[in-house]
């Protein structure tokens, strides 16, 4: 019997969503700014997710609804699979269904890392706010 660790996964992507975007942000230990790290994140992995969030509210939906319930909530049907065609999140607005396919998203969000680390690289801003949302306090070279 195969392991269908699918709704695992999807849960740990978008928990790394959240994570990642608090690096970004500079607030990953400050309670209450989750959605706000989310967000930050999204704008990494590419448009069509800025876009999702604003129609569906992927945070509420996805993000706290794996997290807190194990279920996507906030939509009348879901699909949560290893592999398929598409975006790692994709939204049918005339049946109410969200699909997420777990290795397409784990494409895009490696692809949003690498996009941050490049920023980060380059943008002192981004560089002081990876430092606070870590607690380093003194001023070390990043590279």
């Amino acid at each position: 019997m195969a392991a269908e660790a699918n709704f695992l996964v999807a849960l740990g992507l978008s928990a790394y969503t959240e994570i990642i975007g608090g690096l970004v942000t500079g607030n990953l230990r400050n309670p209450g700014s989750g959605k706000k790290n989310y967000e930050a994140f999204l704008s990494y992995m590419g448009s069509h997710y800025v876009t999702l969030q604003d129609t569906i509210d992927l945070y509420t939906g996805v993000r706290c609804g794996l997290v807190h319930e194990y279920f996507v909530k906030n939509t009348a049907a879901t699909t949560v699979a290893m592999l398929g065609q598409g975006r790692g999140i994709q939204y049918d607005s005339n049946v109410d269904h969200i699909v997420f396919i777990c290795h397409a998203y784990y494409t895009d969000w490696k692809k949003g890392v690498a996009a941050y680390l490049a920023d980060l690289e380059k943008k002192v801003n981004l560089q002081g706010c990876f430092k606070n949302a870590l607690g380093i306090q003194h001023d070390s070279n990043l590279t």
